[in-house]
């Protein structure tokens, strides 16, 4: 499977593996004492951003001792993966529904934001198992985002014209959408909305290796699920039809015009930003 536009992608490759089931290095993450992180201001944290990839920081790390710590990450997972079976549109990405799969999201989390390093030790025992893929296409079991991804991309659930290619606006779109009402069942927006606010722009940063347009449409995502008739609609169709046969043009088109011309967000402030009083974007919330 064609997986180089992930490998590329320098997150990607820092958490890749040569071969499943070997050796796999200590990630380069701050992972600070929790011990250490009690007086961490929260109220903003900048995206921390070396090489183009993401590290954590003590205030990450904090922010998720602010939601709960690690369990929180694992409801929000466990709400978004029974939102995400539902869906029809992104099931058929899933091959296997009984994989771990809220775990495993809720470890890279924990480990992406400087707490822990859940994902990468549960990588280094996670069993091998052949799997056979769309078109008869046999392989072994994904071992981390890059197979992972590969994996989805030649479901056998998906339609035969569709396998193989990779996401589109209209899959981050539904993904984002159902992941930040996720994140809202979790009670996590409440608990800590500096974590929230921060968490958008983490996924925003991710994202944009599934599609590089897609980080403009996370802040429209998160907003998506605070409108009744929005979760109406979705109940009453079963998908999201609203999103479904729409051109790149039309998905610009159907945002803000403010955040689809902001090139700078999520990375718009740094901590040099903060010291120097450069103001904190005010349009996340609605």
């Amino acid at each position: 499977m064609d997986v180089t536009s992930l490998t590329q992608d320098p997150d990607i490759a820092g958490e890749s593996i040569a071969t499943p089931g070997s050796h796999v290095p200590p990630a380069a993450l701050l992972t600070p004492d929790p011990a250490k992180i009690q007086d961490v201001p929260r109220s903003y944290a900048p995206l921390n951003i070396h090489g183009n990839a993401h590290q954590a920081t003590p205030r990450s790390a904090a922010l998720v001792a602010d939601v709960g710590g690690p369990a929180a990450l694992l409801r929000m997972t466990t709400h978004f993966y029974n939102l995400a079976f539902k869906d029809p549109h992104l099931d058929k990405f899933i091959r296997d529904r009984t994989d771990p799969h809220a775990q495993r999201f809720a470890n890279w989390i924990t480990e992406k934001l400087g707490v822990s390093q859940a994902w990468t030790d549960e990588r280094r025992t996670r069993p091998v198992v052949p799997i056979v893929l769309a078109n008869n296409l046999r392989t072994t079991s994904p071992h981390d985002r890059s197979t992972a991804h590969g994996a989805a991309w030649s479901s056998p659930k998906r339609d035969p014209a569709d396998v193989g290619r990779h996401f589109d606006l209209t899959d981050c779109r539904v993904w984002m959408r159902l992941h930040f009402w996720a994140l809202k069942k979790a009670g996590l927006h409440v608990a800590s909305p500096s974590f929230t606010e921060y968490y958008a722009r983490f996924l925003g940063h991710f994202v944009r290796v599934y599609e590089r347009r897609a980080p403009a449409f996370a802040r429209d995502s998160y907003r998506w699920s605070d409108n009744p008739a929005n979760l109406e609609a979705y109940a009453k169709d079963g998908k999201m039809t609203d999103l479904m046969g729409m051109s790149a043009t039309d998905h610009v088109s159907s945002i803000l015009v403010e955040e689809a011309r902001d090139a700078e967000w999520p990375y718009y402030m740094t901590y040099e930003d903060q010291v120097n009083g450069r103001g904190v974007d005010d349009s996340f919330y609605p």
